[in-house]
This record gives C-alpha cells, structure tokens and sequence, in this order.
C-alpha cells in the first residue's frame, strides 16, 4: 500500500468535504427536530423550556451531523486517493502476539 503525503490542499479537499456534508445534514435534522421539539412543548405548555431544549436538539444535531459526515468521508473514493483507517503499529504487535 503507498502511503501519499498529506499536503495542504488534500487537507482542505477533506475539511471541506467534511464541513458541507455537516453542515447539510446538521441543518436539516435541526429544522425538523427543532419544529418537533418546539411544537411538542408548546402542546405542553411548557414554551418557557424551549430555549433550552432548542440549544440540546441543536448540539444533537450537530454531534449527529458531525458523525455522519465523517463517516460518508471516510467511504467517500476521492480521485487520487481515498482514506482509510489501519490497525496502529500497537494494535498490530498485540494481534500478533495473540496468533
């Protein structure tokens, strides 16, 4: 397996991939689940809570977007490379010692 360097504009390729792609779904999910969130405590009568529980379904959201995103990137083949995770050199010292 070749090994490419890291340059700056393949770390910007992936920041951005991974910035749109959290930023799209992070807003997405906090416009559903914040209407949902906002109309349930409204049912409630509990309007004087929806700042908060706003703030905590957004934070969801963009701990959820985050995730996602990174997750897509990493499966996403790029056109000179793609990425990948490998076992450390200490997981694949233990495994061997394990065989």
């Amino acid at each position: 397996m070749q090994i490419m360097d890291v340059t700056w504009g393949r770390a910007a390729s992936v920041w951005w991939s991974i910035f749109w792609r959290t930023f799209l779904i992070t807003v997405l999910l906090a416009i559903v689940f914040g209407f949902l969130t906002g109309f349930l405590l409204a049912l409630a009568g509990l309007e004087e809570k929806t700042l908060l529980w706003g703030q905590l379904v957004g934070i969801a959201c963009a701990i959820i977007g985050g995730v996602w995103a990174v997750k897509k990137v990493l499966e996403k083949e790029y056109r000179q490379y793609r990425l990948v995770l490998i076992p450390s050199n200490e997981a694949q010292m233990q495994q061997s010692l394990e065989n």
